[in-house]
């Protein structure tokens, strides 16, 4: 389920590669292009970030997003973990926003693929 649904992330076009990973920055899955991404360090980072803003009052976040001029990293967070999107800046589209909604719906609904991520450890 889980690697099904990053791959139907990755058939959209302007998407260059997704994961997903557990709270703890545990990379559970991915797809896409990204031998020169540093997919560890970015969930360690994004875990980070989660967790200051936890401390710092700040209101939890459902999604959020990096804009760079190469690059947009979306991040949908979940219960027990997160989902990384990153996509060409010029093909974030509202048609994009909205099959991420779709796809995201079908991640958080499904109690298995929580489970896993929730309790899975990094695969490589």
């Amino acid at each position: 389920m889980i690697k099904e649904t990053l791959n139907e992330l990755n058939n959209i076009k302007g998407v260059i590669s997704t994961f997903i990973a557990n709270i703890d920055g545990h990379i559970i899955a991915n797809t896409g292009e990204i031998k020169a991404l540093p997919l560890r360090s970015m969930a360690n980072e994004i875990t980070a970030f989660l967790r200051n803003s936890k401390l710092k009052g700040i209101p939890p976040l459902k999604r959020f997003q990096f804009t760079y001029d190469n690059m947009i990293i979306i991040i949908q967070v979940l219960d027990f973990g997160f989902v990384v999107v990153l996509c060409e800046p010029d093909n974030a589209t509202a048609l994009l926003r909205l099959t991420l909604d779709v796809l995201f719906s079908k991640i958080k609904n499904n109690d298995n693929t929580l489970k896993r991520i929730a309790t899975q450890k990094t695969k490589f």
